[in-house]
């Protein structure tokens, strides 16, 4: 079940079947011809909390570029950011497994009570719940092309490692990650990421992958920076 809790109705923005649960989810054709599924899997969840500046400062993007704009930030954790955003009254959804917990729904495996209790209270805004969903960034329950910007800190792209520990699930797992990166994206919007160096040559081929097959194309970058900044851009 996809919990909701927000100031505003999300019912726009959502899947029709996305009150459905999802135990696996269904790859694109491989080169091959091959479809691969994917068992969803959350065996561990890394819980961040990360401000407006620091984290903006990071992706190398300005507030102002989210103004007037829909965004989404896959795997907020404690909902810091997400909450700075709505009181600059800027319009942004945060996905994360941790809150089917915080929903009172779902296992509470990955924090303390206290830890709970805390993101809880940092979920409102001026007494009104901020817009964050329960689910995986492997299964996004939006609409296709939803959303104007998708942002995402380096733990997005680690948590794909720590559930799948195995090699071949694991590519699996990155590349349904990222294919639904894209879809989600509006014509002429924008992903960026952090991402480890490691990770960077598996990230090139999954999205050379994904281009292969992408009916409008997207284009990629890595920036350079204290961690790369993986920059996926969906053409219109």
């Amino acid at each position: 079940m996809v919990m909701v809790r927000s100031s505003t109705t999300l019912a726009p923005l959502m899947r029709d079947d996305s009150h459905a649960a999802v135990p696996e989810t269904q790859l694109p054709e491989t080169a091959s011809g091959m479809p691969q599924a994917l068992k969803i899997k959350t065996r561990c969840c890394i819980v961040t909390g990360r401000g407006i500046s620091g984290y903006l400062t990071e992706l190398g993007i300005r507030a102002e570029q989210l103004k007037f704009k829909k965004g989404l930030d896959i795997g907020p954790g404690e909902g810091m950011f997400v909450r700075a955003c709505s009181e600059l009254g800027v319009d942004i959804v945060g996905i994360d497994p941790i809150y089917g917990s915080v929903f009172g729904k779902g296992h509470n495996d990955f924090m303390e009570d206290e830890q709970l209790k805390w993101i809880t209270e940092g979920l409102r805004y001026e007494g009104r719940p901020v817009s964050v969903v329960a689910g995986v960034n492997e299964a996004l329950p939006f609409k296709d092309e939803a959303f104007d910007y998708v942002l995402g800190s380096r733990s997005s792209i680690e948590k794909v490692s720590v559930n799948y520990p195995e090699p071949e699930e694991m590519e699996l797992a990155l590349r349904k990650m990222l294919v639904e990166i894209v879809r989600v994206l509006k014509p002429g919007g924008e992903a960026r990421m952090t991402c480890l160096e490691g990770m960077r040559d598996l990230i090139k081929e999954e999205l050379q992958e994904i281009a292969s097959g992408h009916p409008s194309g997207i284009t990629w970058e890595f920036l350079p920076g204290p961690m790369y900044v993986l920059v996926i851009r969906k053409r219109t």
